[in-house]
């Protein structure tokens, strides 16, 4: 079980096919209570601005823009947020 103070933290997850994603942040949110989910990169962009979660975990292989070009972008502004990026 986790800490109090972890579960806290807010988390988003990235994946852009559906059912990894849903069953991704059904897990995530046993574990959490602020779980937020995006279904590309640039929703992604869109809710670290808005809600700046602790931890990102993203998919490397994203159409339009992956999930190694959103951190890139993001640590242009955001040197504070974790990352934990994942790949099939």
């Amino acid at each position: 079980m986790l800490k109090n103070e972890y579960k806290n933290l807010r988390i988003l997850y990235v994946e852009d096919e559906k059912l990894i994603r849903d069953n991704a942040v059904a897990y995530l949110k046993r574990l959490f209570n602020i779980v937020f989910e995006a279904k590309d990169a640039f929703e992604a962009v869109d809710i670290i601005k808005k809600h700046q979660p602790h931890i990102v975990v993203t998919d490397i292989k994203m159409p339009k823009l992956n999930g190694l070009d959103m951190i890139r972008q993001i640590r242009q502004y955001d040197k504070k947020t974790e990352f934990i990026v994942f790949t099939a």
